[in-house]
């Protein structure tokens, strides 16, 4: 069972006609029995006119229910013609829906999709600019640029869970209510209000629609807001997906008055003179996003008189060498470190910036790292910032930092943390704050380096101090065998 309407833009107004036509149809072998088809019209509709297959039927007011049995692969189609009636009362845009349900003896076996449609305010026109209303000091200026909301025009969409993650609004997922929807002026950066000077604000309704009105002629960003701790972001308008069926909301960061947020928003919506409307957000269960940053030593390299010594390491969290105490005064030691970042959650995610604490014994040259900053002793770098890290992938980005040794041993334990991450879900990390410098956390890495003094002397040996080895070996292996055969015969 499927229901259309005949209204191309769900947008409607006092005295329009709307028409649902319902399809039902019967793909079974066998003919129904006891079925009933009822839709309850809503009550800012007057109902002129109900058919079904083209003959005029009865009804009671708003309450439709057909009665009819269908053959064997049969179809039936009900036409419902109604009109929008006129309220003083509707100051505001109000949302309608209309579904249809199929019953056999009492029991629901088949409903429709919500269909809806958006009833404009009845506004009486007083000859001073429709409905503004407002007569604070700042008004003038406020309206002149958007930030009253007291033109005509509408934005509405619809909120909805979505259970299979693929983005759309399928007929059998649920509407989400109480989602509060708000919109930022683009050219001022402020919230829009309303005539009472209030920031206008809509909140969806049980079949999860909402609708902001009165928008005057501008540029607009939609901003929702949901409980984070139970839902995150559907897929950002998921491809190949219809415009009136996926979600236009992603994560954003967006100056609203004088400081930068971070909110769920859509990208700019134009306002002209048309509605706007199917500006939806799908929401998911909350999902897990974690990023993990290990750090190790994948090289040192020394440089002095006696020319250039390389040592190379496999993931090493500590690496240890030693110098002559000859050469380590004046020797170069340059130290390569890879970081590398983990995505262990269930979100694809973006490391956006990744901090090095660098140790006051070493040194930072940007001739070695063309990817990195340094800023009040602190190393960071963007290198990753935007390659997406899907679940099980890593990235890594190399560090190189140097050390002239003097006479004493080098100890260095060196530190990096993601410093910011991103998803375009919104979410947090699950099990650590970025930034934050807590170790045991796990977007926190160390790696530590260890150069000391190679100490002892180097034993020579000549030939024959060898071979009087072996042979005071050899006497000493035959004593032991003779003495044990002479206990074995006593």
């Amino acid at each position: 069972m499927t229901m259309e309407s005949n209204t191309e833009d769900q947008y409607v107004k006092s005295g329009d006609n709307i028409t649902y036509t319902i399809h039902v149809r019967n793909s079974s072998t066998s003919q129904t029995s006891g079925l009933v088809i009822r839709d309850e019209i809503p009550s800012q509709l007057t109902v002129n006119r109900v058919t079904r297959d083209g003959e005029e039927v009865e009804f009671k007011t708003n309450q439709i229910e057909i009665q009819n049995d269908i053959p064997a692969n049969g179809e039936m189609i009900i036409t419902i013609e109604a009109v929008v009636d006129y309220s003083e009362a509707r100051t505001d845009a109000e949302t309608i829906t209309n579904r249809a349900i199929a019953s056999v003896y009492g029991e629901e076996i088949a409903r429709t999709s919500d269909l809806n449609h958006i009833i404009e305010a009845d506004v009486i026109d007083d000859n001073n600019g429709g409905s503004n209303g407002n007569n604070n000091n700042n008004g003038s200026d406020d309206e002149q640029n958007g930030n009253i909301a007291n033109g005509e025009q509408m934005i509405s969409g619809l909120a909805w869970y979505d259970a299979n993650h693929n983005g759309k609004k399928d007929e059998e997922e649920n509407a989400l209510e109480n989602i509060k929807v708000k919109l930022l002026n683009v050219n001022t950066n402020q919230l829009v209000k309303d005539s009472s000077g209030d920031v206008l604000e809509a909140t969806t309704n049980e079949n999860g629609m909402y609708v902001l009105d009165n928008i005057s002629k501008g540029q607009y960003i939609a901003i929702f807001e949901y409980d984070k701790n139970q839902y995150s972001l559907t897929t950002y308008k998921a491809e190949g997906i219809n415009e009136t069926e996926n979600s236009d909301v992603r994560v954003n960061e967006l100056l609203i008055g004088d400081s930068r947020q971070e909110v769920t928003s859509t990208d700019i919506i134009q306002i002209d003179a048309q509605n706007v409307a199917d500006i939806n957000i799908g929401l998911i269960e909350l999902q897990n996003f974690d990023l993990k940053l290990d750090k190790y030593v994948s090289r040192i390299l020394v440089q002095n008189s006696a020319g250039t010594t390389t040592r190379e390491y496999n993931n090493a969290t500590t690496a240890k060498i030693e110098l002559d105490a000859k050469q380590i005064n004046g020797s170069n030691v340059i130290i390569e470190y890879n970081i590398v970042v983990t995505n262990v959650g269930e979100v694809a995610g973006y490391a956006r910036n990744i901090v090095d604490y660098m140790p006051g014994d070493l040194e930072f040259s940007s001739e070695l790292n063309k990817d990195w900053y340094e800023k009040g002793n602190v190393l960071y770098t963007t290198a990753l910032g935007n390659d997406i890290i899907n679940p099980g992938e890593s990235r890594t980005v190399t560090l190189t930092l140097t050390k002239t040794m003097g006479e004493d041993n080098l100890v260095a334990r060196n530190n990096a943390e993601i410093y910011e991450a991103y998803n375009d879900l919104g979410l947090e990390d699950s099990n650590s704050t970025p930034a934050n410098k807590v170790s045991g956390e796990n977007d926190m890495g160390s790696a530590d380096v260890i150069v000391s003094i190679r100490t002892g002397g180097v034993v020579y040996m000549t030939i024959g101090v060898i071979i009087t080895i072996i042979l005071l070996t050899g006497i000493v292996t035959v004593i032991i065998v003779k003495r044990k055969n002479a206990k074995e015969e006593i």
